[in-house]
């Protein structure tokens, strides 16, 4: 496996279980990161995309499917820039641009995984 494909590998499992954990145990991770426990549906649908992504994420990392690196830089380096902008414009709790910062951190060691020599 490529470093590239490593990096995309190991944050599949982040995303696998953050997904899981929003979709089984929502409020505990809602409480871990300062935010109010709910009975909404829709943090469980976001934990099911999430984990349906991280298995993505899995299969492209044990694969090397390099446009999917390429790609995933991108939509994560936006994934953390919308993360800031919701934090900014909506006043939302600041836990969110670091939780996005997760994303940015990943998208980084990607693309200097795809561009060493």
């Amino acid at each position: 496996m490529t470093k590239a494909a490593k990096s995309i590998f190991y944050y599949s499992f982040y995303m696998m279980g953050m997904g899981l954990s929003l979709l089984l145990i929502p409020n505990v991770v809602l409480r871990i990161f300062g935010f109010e426990p709910t009975t909404e549906v829709w943090i469980r649908v976001l934990g099911l995309l999430g984990f349906c992504a991280g298995l993505l994420y899995s299969y492209c990392g044990k694969t090397n499917q390099l446009g999917f690196f390429k790609v995933s830089v991108i939509e994560r380096a936006l994934f953390f820039v919308g993360m800031v902008g919701i934090v900014i414009v909506f006043k939302a709790n600041p836990i969110l641009a670091i939780l996005g910062s997760v994303d940015l951190l990943g998208a980084l060691w990607t693309f200097f995984s795809l561009h060493e020599s």
